[in-house]
């Protein structure tokens, strides 16, 4: 997406999301980070992402070698390249992007990072076996992000599909293993900030569906009458996948200790569906935006 393809309203809304924020320029040669900066929405608001290609000398407190710094970026761009830049965090106050900021150079120039190999390419999350920590502290929804993610979801269309559906917005993922219709088990539910990435979100559709496709407090027989076919995988407001409900599969489940009294849940088996028209006009390259819920339980579009 170009900077001429970015309309003003989509920098605005990304820049409200951005608030103060940390970011890192990575060299898309090799995935390697070659600048951590800090800024605030006004300034991504008004020149976009080239204001996060140009130092400016405006930041005082952090020491900068310019020449390296502009050779780098010369050279990235002599070569039709585009500077990858990552959201580490945002939404901070003046005190903790400092802190952030000196962090992660801290960090950057004391652990050597590796070269990515040919064909490899870097996602949030993507290594996240590197480390024994089992989880991480609450990053309240402002975790680390590629740029470009937020731009396509401030820039995507909102959704008008006219036919029925049932839409899932999903929640960030969670552990657990529990079993699935058909005899399977899944390994947790939710969704994984790494598939945020086209490419890696295409490589686990089948995830997704498990996840999206049971348990629910629903009516089979409501489902059937509104002649729902289809269901869709929402995250942060935007359609990320599609699936198809396969005919006479439903299952339930019981679930004791449920807050509504009877416990009873439903699911299904599913056809993962990535291509063709309904595909297109319902999730598409980017996704596209759900409008809020009327009440918290409804799931049926339209709303």
């Amino acid at each position: 997406m170009t900077k001429d393809e970015i309309s003003p309203d989509v920098l605005r809304q990304v820049a409200d999301e951005l608030g103060h924020y940390v970011y890192a320029l990575v060299d898309p040669r090799n995935g390697i980070p070659f600048y951590i900066g800090k800024g605030t929405g006004e300034r991504f608001a008004a020149h976009g992402r080239e204001a996060l290609w140009t130092y400016d000398g405006g930041d005082p407190e952090t020491e900068v070698d310019e020449q390296a710094f502009s050779d780098k970026v010369r050279k990235i761009r002599e070569l039709d390249g585009n500077i990858d830049i990552w959201i580490i965090r945002h939404g901070l106050n003046k005190a903790e992007y400092t802190q952030v900021e000196a962090a992660c150079i801290d960090l950057l120039t004391s652990f050597p990072v590796m070269s990515l190999g040919e064909g490899e390419s870097r996602h949030p999350d993507g290594v996240r076996k590197q480390l024994t920590n089992l989880r991480k502290e609450a990053s309240r929804g402002h975790g680390i992000v590629r740029l470009e993610r937020l731009i396509e979801e401030k820039a995507a269309p909102v959704l008008e599909y006219d036919e029925p559906l049932l839409i899932f917005p999903l929640g960030d993922w969670v552990d657990e293993e529990s079993d699935i219709p058909g005899g399977g088990t899944r390994q947790g539910y939710g969704y994984k900030r790494e598939w945020l990435e086209s490419s890696v979100r295409k490589q686990h559709y089948q995830e997704i569906g498990e996840s999206t496709c049971s348990w629910w407090k629903l009516s089979e027989d409501t489902i059937q009458q509104k002649g729902i076919e289809y269901v869709v995988a929402a995250y942060r407001g935007v359609t990320r996948a599609l699936f198809r409900i396969k005919p006479d599969t439903w299952e339930e489940t019981f679930e004791p200790d449920a807050d509504d009294g009877h416990g009873r849940r439903i699911g299904w088996q599913f056809d993962i569906v990535d291509s063709g028209d309904i595909f297109d006009q319902v999730v598409g390259e980017y996704g596209h935006k759900v409008e809020p819920r009327p009440t918290q339980n409804q799931r049926y579009w339209p709303w």
